[in-house]
């Protein structure tokens, strides 16, 4: 509505970001690093936008900061884009991002119960399985040591549906886009300001959003994850680890 925009610009040793109707240019709430090249990722959810920078989320912009933004952005809207030749200096391809794999040397290999440090808040934690019975019951399982009352995450795949439960949020519930069956699968799990975004394989399953109940968000709000494990009691798929790139 009302023609849209969106800029990045990298000026002075800065990043900023810029959206119509929303706001003018405004830095990222986390500076990207000065690597070359880069790879920028522009995800629109159904309330906010966030912005990636090789594999890292640097803002989220949520359409109700203003009613002229919400009013542009909110639904269906985007079906077209191009590059203003007036103004875009700096983009060279465009694509559909592909799965996030980390490189061989990002890799690690699961060790059940070894507590490991990740801050989830930064770095979006991708998980390598190699299921090819989809019948079975499938588990990816993780504990959070230090989430309020004890925090677990929970992927099932078992009678070809695919399940996601998080501790004081729900129980096994399916996701709501299902992945197609193919092997291997890449699992990314991002952790926003407000929310849990599960991914497989470069496509978003489902989002869950912290306010669904008052536990939900006591537990999971704010930077509350810098170490998990893989619980050997109930993961059963989980292979390896890694940081998306």
């Amino acid at each position: 509505k009302n023609g849209g925009w969106i800029g990045i610009k990298w000026q002075y040793g800065i990043a900023y970001h810029k959206i119509s109707s929303c706001h003018d240019y405004k830095r990222f709430s986390t500076q990207p690093s000065q690597e070359s090249p880069q790879i920028w990722k522009i995800s629109k959810m159904d309330d906010r936008f966030v912005f990636y920078f090789n594999g890292q989320v640097l803002d989220t912009v949520y359409f109700s900061e203003s009613s002229s933004c919400e009013r542009s952005w909110s639904g269906d809207v985007v079906s077209l884009v191009s590059f203003n030749p007036d103004h875009d200096t700096a983009s060279k391809m465009y694509g559909r991002p592909t799965a996030s794999i980390p490189t061989e040397k990002e890799w690690f290999e699961v060790e059940r119960n070894e507590r490991i440090k990740w801050d989830l808040e930064t770095t979006p934690l991708a998980i390598k399985t190699e299921i090819t019975n989809f019948q079975s019951r499938n588990v990816i399982f993780m504990d959070f040591d230090n989430v309020k009352n004890g925090g677990w995450i929970g992927i099932k795949w078992q009678y070809g549906v695919a399940y996601h439960k998080i501790s004081s949020c729900h129980d096994y519930k399916r996701f709501s886009t299902q992945p197609s069956q193919e092997s291997p699968q890449i699992w990314k799990i991002s952790k926003m300001d407000d929310s849990f975004v599960f991914s497989l394989n470069g496509k978003v399953l489902d989002t869950v959003y912290f306010s669904e109940s008052s536990s939900c968000k006591s537990s999971w709000s704010g930077d509350v994850v810098s170490l998990f494990s893989f619980n050997p009691d109930h993961d059963t798929a989980s292979k390896m680890y890694g940081r998306p790139t």
